[in-house]
């Protein structure tokens, strides 16, 4: 009460001081919030044309991708990334130049690229193959009638229906590729209009056959400018310059940085190994005294590497691991593999049922009862069973009693499965794979009923075992991990300038490793999570020689990093190492053509170099140097050319010989004129979409 009546005589003071939180918790909101006000682009991943794609939207996009790649079995985030991206990116480029001539992808269009006649895109997918890996038009069209039934299925329906969730996702998956497919068909569509309206003009026809109507025999002299000592030769500044200008196209780059660095492998030491060893011993200990399946399968998925998959069920060979296949198919049951090194990895394993042969796939239909008592369902059940022996069809039953909106159009078919691919019910695959054609067994599961019919059982089988299967890797103790990061940071506070970062690693038995990266790479050389070190170097407040405070650190390596170069989009400079060395070779060169022409001036072909003999060449060969090409063309026979001057060195000619053929230039030209032009177009396209990618923000 005492304390009550203080409170009471400072109420003043405490509303004041509530007044000062309530606003601190108000003007800090506003800060918190005040940059998406005043910066609106800071939740932008990036631009195509002006149309923007936001973290929020982006993200979603990625999300349907991993699912979409996890089916295919292609998954990586990065790759999830690049392929929502680049979806974005395409979709908005060809869409923008579509829509001002007024093409477009009808639905009938895309339709008839899913359903009618299959894309090899559509069939390449593993969510409509069967179980030999091959396109099933039946599948895809199941999967088709299954996504329209849940599209037109109430909210109420969709949450009684246990397999809405992943339908969710597969479906989701499909509308990732309908956009890939939407983009490729609208490419294939405009360049095609592109083809169509391309010919080549009169001119360069008559040319090309002119000139192609002969096989020509020559000679040729060679001089390579790589046989002269570029010591004979000095590049200034002001031929520098001017050569840059004259090749600067050729230096064209989006935004890029160039990076050293060192990397510190964290490596186990042997006491890590003997550690390993033991943790795998105990729990092959655990496994002998275990002797309940499900409890071994357990004790394995907790204790081990997750690479390894453990799963309840019979696994083939090739689902066993390699090092351990051979005690698996011929080892007893309960017997445990004593634990044994196997690379980085130390193993051991149980045998939990020996191996037997068992089909490859069933095909299941069912009938699926729940939304009612317990009581009520099983009655049900049983009156099924009973119209089914009195001669009911299965397929009649399923399609008027099921409650599965999947497979009730489909009359209660599930398709063909393999064995784990219905894990909820843990007997199914032992019920289901030692069963007959014909067999009908029923199934319960937290209230659920199910009644299954095994319609047909593959003629191929295969060897199977059950098998806890247990590897624990050898790796670093934080006690390790810690020493070999001292060592990172003790360089980097040794040497905080880019000079001594790169000079003194070669006293320490360090490599420096240099790599040019661009903002949108996913991976840095050997470096683990090379996306960490992209992002630090495409921070807009970098500096040329700026050294990372702190080592990047991943699960087994510790990362210095120093930046050397910032070139940004545009033109690459004279300043940059790859650029000087290509201009500084291209003057040289010029000054070593020079020479050499200067020399081999009037002077007969025999007499300048060693001759080569070339025969059968004509103007559409490929492969010729189109300088050497062209001064052939217009040699007679027994004339010798001019010294040419080509990238590489110079060349002198001489004809000898030129036979009447019938030309084909058009013929072999056409194809790789449309490529080259599809190529330069698309370019062109890219260019003008001023496409602004700031991924790098957030990934």
């Amino acid at each position: 009460m005492a304390a009550l009546e203080k409170l009471r005589s400072k109420g003043t003071l405490v509303m004041i001081v509530v007044f000062v939180a309530l606003a601190c918790f108000v003007i800090g909101d506003f800060l918190n919030n005040a940059s998406a006000v005043f910066h609106p682009d800071q939740d932008k991943v990036g631009e195509v044309y002006g149309k923007k794609m936001n973290y929020t939207d982006f993200q979603k996009e990625v999300d349907a991708f991993s699912n979409f790649e996890k089916i295919q079995g292609n998954y990586t985030e990065d790759r999830a990334r690049n392929e929502a991206w680049q979806t974005f990116t395409l979709a908005n480029v060809l869409s923008n130049q579509a829509e001002k001539i007024g093409m477009s992808i009808t639905t009938e269009e895309l339709d008839y690229a899913t359903r009618v006649n299959p894309h090899a895109m559509v069939q390449n997918l593993r969510m409509v193959q069967d179980e030999n890996g091959r396109f099933s038009k039946q599948n895809l069209d199941m999967m088709l009638r299954a996504f329209k039934n849940m599209e037109e299925a109430s909210d109420e329906d969709k949450k009684k229906d246990p397999q809405y969730e992943y339908m969710e996702k597969l479906y989701n998956s499909w509308l990732c590729v309908e956009k890939q497919l939407n983009n490729m068909l609208l490419y294939d569509k405009y360049f095609r209009m592109v083809a169509g309206a391309t010919s080549a003009p009169k001119a360069e026809k008559e040319f090309l056959n002119q000139y192609d109507t002969e096989a020509i025999d020559y000679v040729v002299a060679t001089k390579s400018f790589y046989g002269i000592a570029d010591s004979s030769y000095s590049v200034s500044g002001a031929e520098a310059k001017a050569k840059y200008q004259e090749m600067q196209k050729m230096f064209k780059t989006p935004a890029r940085r160039t990076i050293k660095a060192i990397v510190f492998d964290v490596k186990p030491l042997a006491s890590d190994s003997d550690d390993a060893k033991s943790k795998t011993q105990s729990i092959e200990k655990d496994l002998v005294d275990t002797e309940n399946a499900e409890e071994a399968i357990l004790l394995a998925m907790q204790e081990c590497d997750p690479n390894i998959t453990n799963k309840n069920g019979f696994l083939t060979k090739d689902e066993v691991d390699f090092s351990i296949r051979d005690f698996a198919f011929s080892a007893n049951k309960s017997d445990v593999l004593q634990t044994f090194q196997d690379g980085n990895y130390y193993k051991t394993a149980k045998v939990l049922e020996s191996a037997v042969n068992r089909p490859d796939s069933v095909k299941v239909s069912c009938i699926y009862l729940t939304n009612a008592p317990k009581k009520e369902l099983k009655n049900k059940v049983d009156s099924l069973q009973n119209e089914l022996k009195s001669g009911a069809k299965f397929a009649d039953l399923a399609e008027k009693h099921t409650m599965d909106s999947r497979s009730k159009s489909e009359k209660g078919n599930l398709g063909w499965l393999g064995e784990g691919q219905f894990s909820r019910l843990k007997d199914f695959d032992n019920k289901s794979f030692t069963a007959k054609e014909g067999e009908v067994f029923e199934m319960e599961d937290r209230g659920e009923y199910f009644i299954f019919r095994i319609d047909s059982v593959s003629k191929t089988s295969s060897p199977k075992v059950k098998i806890a299967e247990v590897a624990v890797k050898i790796e670093s103790s934080n006690d390790t991990y810690r020493k070999r990061c001292e060592s990172a940071s003790k360089y980097l506070s040794d040497n905080n300038t880019i000079e001594k970062f790169t000079e003194n690693a070669e006293a320490q038995g360090l490599y420096v490793q240099e790599y040019p990266i661009f903002e949108d790479a996913s991976s840095v050389g050997n470096i683990e999570n090379g996306r960490k070190v992209v992002n630090w170097a495409f921070n807009e407040k970098r500096k040329v020689g700026e050294i990372v405070a702190q080592p990047f650190q991943t699960a087994n390596q510790c990362v210095v990093v120093a930046l050397s170069e910032i070139i940004e989009k545009g033109y690459a400079p004279y300043s940059s190492k790859e650029v000087k060395e290509i201009v500084d070779e291209a003057v040289m060169n010029d000054k070593k053509a020079a020479s050499i022409m200067e020399e081999w001036n009037g002077k007969e072909i025999s007499t300048v170099a060693k001759l080569d003999t070339v025969r059968g060449v004509r103007f559409s060969t490929r492969g010729v140097n189109p300088s050497i090409m062209g001064a052939l063309s217009t040699l007679k026979v027994d004339e010798q050319s001019a010294p040419i001057k080509t990238n590489n060195g110079v060349y002198m000619v001489k004809v000898l010989a030129k036979t009447p053929v019938e030309s084909q230039a058009m013929d072999n030209n056409r194809g790789r004129m449309l490529q080259s032009m599809y190529n330069q177009t698309f370019s062109i396209l890219m260019d003008k979409a001023d496409i602004k990618d700031n991924r790098s923000r957030f990934y």
